[in-house]
This record gives C-alpha cells, sequence and structure tokens, in this order.
C-alpha cells in the first residue's frame, strides 16, 4: 500500500503525562495538531522544523515542563498517522517516547520501530481513548545514539483488516532537537 503524508510541526502542549516508559498510567490530553500543507516553497516562508521542542510551566513555578515532538498525517484527509513525543521521564533525566497513533489498529502484534534498517524494537500497544492509540518505551543511550546517526524512525503497524503500514518519522533535525531538550532540563 501507498501512503502519501506529510510532515507538521506540534505548536503548544502535545501531551499531559507519561507516567512510566513501560506503562502509560494516564492518557495524553488531547494533542493540538496543526497540518499544514506547503504548496510553494517559495511563497510558503521558512519550513518549519521537523522535531519541534516545547516547554510549558509546571505547578512547580521553578520548573517547566519540556518535550519535543513530531507529527504525520495523511495528505489526502489530513488524518494525524503518528505523533512521537520525546520528554524525560524521571529526575535521572531518562527519556521516554510516547507513540500516538489512529484508531483501527490489531493491538495483538504491538508496533516494530527500528532507526533505517537497523535493530528492530517491538513495542506493546499499551492503551486507547478518543483520540488514538497509545504505545510508550523507554529510550536507551545506544536507541537515542542510532536516531542521531539515522536518516529515518520507522513505525510498523497492523491495521485490524490486515493491512501492513510503515509510518516513516524524518530524523533530520533530531540532534539538534535533543540537544536543546536535554539543556532545558
Amino acid at each position: 500500500m501507498s501512503l502519501v503524508v506529510y510532515r507538521a510541526a506540534v505548536l503548544g502542549l502535545v501531551i499531559g503525562t507519561l507516567a512510566s516508559p513501560v506503562h502509560a498510567q494516564e492518557a495524553p490530553a488531547e494533542a493540538l495538531q496543526v497540518p499544514v500543507e506547503l504548496t510553494d516553497a517559495e511563497d510558503a516562508g521558512p519550513t518549519p522544523p521537523d522535531w519541534v521542542v516545547t516547554c510549558t510551566p509546571s505547578s512547580d513555578t521553578t520548573k517547566s515542563t519540556c518535550q519535543m515532538a513530531q507529527s504525520l498525517f495523511a495528505e489526502e484527509t489530513g488524518q494525524p498517522l503518528v505523533q512521537a513525543v520525546i520528554r524525560p521521564q524521571s529526575e535521572d533525566r531518562q527519556m521516554g517516547m510516547l507513540l500516538t497513533l489512529p484508531h483501527g489498529l490489531y493491538f495483538p502484534p504491538g508496533l516494530s520501530i527500528r532507526v533505517d534498517q537497523g535493530k528492530v524494537t517491538d513495542v506493546a500497544i499499551q492503551t486507547s481513548d478518543q483520540n488514538g492509540v497509545y504505545a510508550a518505551m523507554p529510550l536507551t543511550e545506544e536507541f537515542v545514539t542510532a536516531m542521531k546517526l539515522g536518516n529515518n524512525l520507522n513505525i510498523a503497524l497492523q491495521y485490524a483488516d490486515g493491512r501492513e503500514v510503515v509510518l516513516p518519522l524524518t530524523l533530520m533535525g533530531f540532534t539538534a532537537a535533543m540537544e536543546k531538550l536535554t539543556s532545558l532540563l
């Protein structure tokens, strides 16, 4: 199946709490997703970065909650296909990634994630709500290094009707966004 997609910058607060790299304790807050279709690069102005770092004030006024994110949308419908959000999971700054995916997935196989054609990491689908389906994983130093050196983060999934799809998130700008995120912690 050929799937035409476009990327969009994520503006504002992207998710609520990613409580555990193993289990999403709470469903994320509704994401503010702004699909942007650029038809003429010369008229559109500067292209937004592929990975966007955002910070929001937390209940503790001395700290902000910061994260980085990227979203991928279907060009024909504007439907969100995947949103990846990376943020620290604890005081030790261990990073975790939360993936928000569309409804209609076949849950038992979960997801397969890999950088370019590298090592496959299986990730269980953990929960769903009216906004989509969620899967979370801790990010090891090895995986983050692979993402910094790679071109695409390939997310393979299966729909309930048997269709298998690979959703490619670009890793362009990943290193700069990760450096900015870690500098804000």
